[in-house]
């Protein structure tokens, strides 16, 4: 879709993050492997289609395309091919000031700390960019500057941003909003939910800047939970996991990996063994090899704190132990999934004696 007459359109995004890698699949299978191996290139790679298909007049990097120099050399080859691919379709790059100076060759405009980016329409529709420091007085249709800056008095429209790893529109102490596109691609469980780029429209008629997320990851973390009232059984939490993983999986082209909390009332009976992370994960797996279905169980973790207590054993001992480890949990902050581990290695101990 093309951007009406003297509107500039232009794709934002932060740190590219070429040279890192996606945490925590420890003992993922190996076409997930694969899949995080070329996650983050598939990402950025998104982003530039994704400036093509909307006919964006520029791309934006406002944070750093790599922060690791032995991999510069190899991330500066990589990236030259989808940008010289961007500007034979008369679409400009911006970048950030690099701290690898090589880096910089690759773009139309190099946006160093304490300057603007400032954007003018000309009469024969041709956008012309330049950087300026932050107190100089050009007056153009659009000025882009880093949040330290501010925005700047002598221009029709104003984008401020402030590179970050997630995703976020604030609003300054000054009344204006503060964009940040965010990463391409998250890279591991402790960054979850939606990651991609700012599609931004700003309209010197009016003075209007609109921002639109297009999502951008093929890999995407959640954290996930299953909640019921009633009591269930071992194998109703398998059923529930393989059950919300297709549906899940159903949702989306991405696909997603998924830490399960099981926030539920449990029965145990005698087999408190059974409900340890490592089996019920094993078995939705299994039930899962036919294909990843758009969706694979990193974690599944379960709430000691949800366990009937009197349907563990008829032991006192055990009821006790039980107890002593639910209390030290909560006290303690531990993880849930620790806790159970302690309870289970407890009552095999008990019974043994």
């Amino acid at each position: 879709m093309e951007a009406p007459m003297n509107q500039i359109r232009f794709v934002h995004t932060d740190h590219l993050r070429l040279a890192g890698s996606i945490a925590g699949l420890a003992s993922a299978p190996d076409w997930l492997r694969r899949l995080a191996r070329d996650a983050t290139r598939g990402a950025v790679t998104r982003v530039f289609q994704i400036a093509a298909t909307r006919n964006a007049d520029f791309v934006f990097i406002g944070g750093s395309c790599t922060e690791s120099e032995p991999f510069s050399s190899s991330v500066l080859q990589w990236l030259k091919e989808p940008i010289d691919t961007l500007r034979q379709q008369g679409i400009q790059v911006v970048m950030a000031a690099s701290q690898f100076s090589e880096m910089e060759n690759l773009a139309d405009v190099v946006l160093h700390p304490d300057e603007r980016l400032h954007a003018t329409r000309a009469a024969n529709d041709q956008l012309k960019l330049s950087s300026h420091s932050s107190d100089s007085h050009t007056i153009s249709d659009l000025a882009i500057s880093p949040s330290q800056t501010g925005a700047s008095p002598h221009a029709t429209c104003n984008y401020v941003f402030r590179p970050q790893i997630r995703h976020t529109i604030e609003i300054s102490s000054k009344h204006y909003p503060v964009y940040s596109a965010g990463c391409p691609q998250s890279h591991g469980p402790h960054e979850t939910g939606e990651f991609g780029c700012f599609v931004i429209d700003a309209d010197p008629n009016t003075g209007q800047v609109n921002a639109e997320l297009e999502y951008t990851a093929p890999l995407r973390f959640e954290t996930r939970r299953i909640t019921q009232e009633s009591a269930i059984s071992h194998q109703d939490a398998c059923d529930a996991v393989f059950k919300e993983s297709r549906a899940l999986a159903g949702q989306q082209r991405h696909t997603t990996i998924v830490d399960w909390h099981i926030e539920c009332p449990i029965e145990c009976n005698d087999k408190l063994e059974s409900w340890q992370q490592e089996n019920i994960l094993q078995s939705v797996r299994l039930s899962l090899q036919e294909g990843h279905l758009g969706a694979w169980p990193r974690r599944i973790v379960v709430d000691p704190s949800g366990i009937r207590l009197a349907t563990i054993d008829k032991s006192e001992e055990i009821f006790e132990l039980t107890k002593l480890l639910l209390k030290q949990q909560k006290e303690s902050g531990q993880e849930s999934h620790a806790a159970f581990t302690e309870l289970v290695t407890g009552v095999r101990l008990l019974r043994a004696a």
